[in-house]
């Protein structure tokens, strides 16, 4: 986890005061949201960031060919790796249900149910 100058923005999430921004393959950028400017507080870059979508604490960030990295959103830890058979870009979080899809000319989905991820954080690098 670093700091590294702002990239463009794919998709965007707030929960509590941050703000998670993913931005594609330059990885995850996280702003503390205080009552100034918003500032940068890490870089998450040791796996691409397409899409964003958070339940609880829980976010879940579509990884390209790296699958869906859930990731607590309170200590920024990576918490699970879900492994799909094709690039992941976008996400779905409806009724308990976590869907990935892919951005191919034939659509694949891959559906993600009881995500009660493990306490101990998981290498993603």
């Amino acid at each position: 986890m670093g700091t590294s100058p702002f990239h463009g923005v794919v998709s965007a999430v707030r929960w509590n005061d941050r703000l998670f921004v993913a931005c594609g393959l330059n990885g995850l950028k996280v702003f503390a949201m205080g009552d100034g400017e918003p500032k940068l507080m890490a870089c998450l870059d040791a796996f691409p960031a397409f899409d964003l979508a958070l339940k609880g604490d829980l976010l879940a960030i579509a990884a390209g060919e790296r699958g869906i990295v859930l990731l607590d959103a309170a200590t920024l830890q990576p918490i699970k790796l879900l492994t799909t058979p094709f690039p992941v870009h976008a996400l779905r979080w409806r009724d308990g249900l976590l869907t990935g899809l892919s951005a191919t000319s034939r659509p694949a989905i891959a559906h993600f149910a009881d995500l009660a991820p493990s306490l101990a954080p998981v290498g993603v690098g």
